[in-house]
């Protein structure tokens, strides 16, 4: 890992990284923070592990023993999110350091957040696919119904803002 001036100039390596598995990194938004997989030490399934480390990979610690079907910070960077798996609900981490549920839906799937307390997901549920909104604390709401139980998950862009 390395820390470069934005002009590219004066590398300095903070930090070994070499267990990371490609571009599986996610950098906290307030920039001190990683979070990663890494091959795990026993070489079982799953070969791979969820870790939180500094950014120059200090004080590395396992956050989950498995591959989340997908993770990233809350964007005040003092919370983690993941699912298990892609069946299982997203967790966010507790002021205790344990998780709870992120939703109320039991799913969630691609989550985008809107603000520090209020984020977009998808549900995928007997009827097909929902684009939901959720403040934490509160039940979430149904923006669109898709209609469709795709196996394929869409993708939530908010490169044009949100109305």
């Amino acid at each position: 890992l390395w820390q470069v001036n934005a002009d590219g100039s004066q590398p300095v390596q903070v930090g070994d990284l070499s267990q990371i598995f490609g571009f599986s990194w996610r950098l906290s938004p307030d920039l001190f923070h990683l979070l990663y997989l890494r091959k795990n030490d026993l070489n079982q399934d799953p070969v791979f592990d969820l870790y939180l480390a500094g950014f120059d990979g200090t004080e590395e610690q396992l956050i989950y023993p498995g591959i989340p079907s997908f993770y990233n910070f809350h964007p005040n960077s003092q919370k983690l999110i993941f699912s298990k798996d892609y069946m299982d609900s997203a967790q966010i981490t507790l002021a205790d350091g344990t998780f709870a549920p992120l939703t109320d839906t039991g799913f969630a799937r691609t989550v985008k957040w809107v603000s520090n307390d209020t984020f977009l997901f998808f549900n995928n549920d007997s009827s097909g696919w929902q684009l939901r909104r959720q403040t934490i604390g509160n039940p979430s709401e149904v923006l669109v119904d898709l209609k469709t139980n795709s196996p394929i998950w869409p993708e939530i862009d908010l490169s044009g803002g949100l109305e």
